[in-house]
């Protein structure tokens, strides 16, 4: 059918999701990346070391569930 197919973890051997993932849930991307660098934590500052903390916020609206079909093959 010209599909892409996405391998992922959340699903086990077996299982399948198949759907119209544009309708069925947006992804919102609440905030940038975000790197802080200190040197602040600890004993950082004596031994002369930095400790880096990076983030990135995102939120996933499933508007549609209708929109998304689960299921299992199941072999005779």
């Amino acid at each position: 059918w010209g599909l892409d197919v996405i391998p992922t973890l959340s699903h086990s051997a077996g299982e399948w999701m198949c759907g119209n993932f544009q309708m069925a849930a947006t992804l919102y991307d609440r905030q940038e990346h975000e790197v802080l660098i200190s040197s602040e934590h600890g004993t950082n500052f004596i031994d002369g070391m930095k400790t880096m903390k990076g983030s990135k916020r995102l939120a996933l609206a499933n508007k549609r569930p209708a929109a998304l079909v689960t299921g299992g093959f199941t072999f005779a």
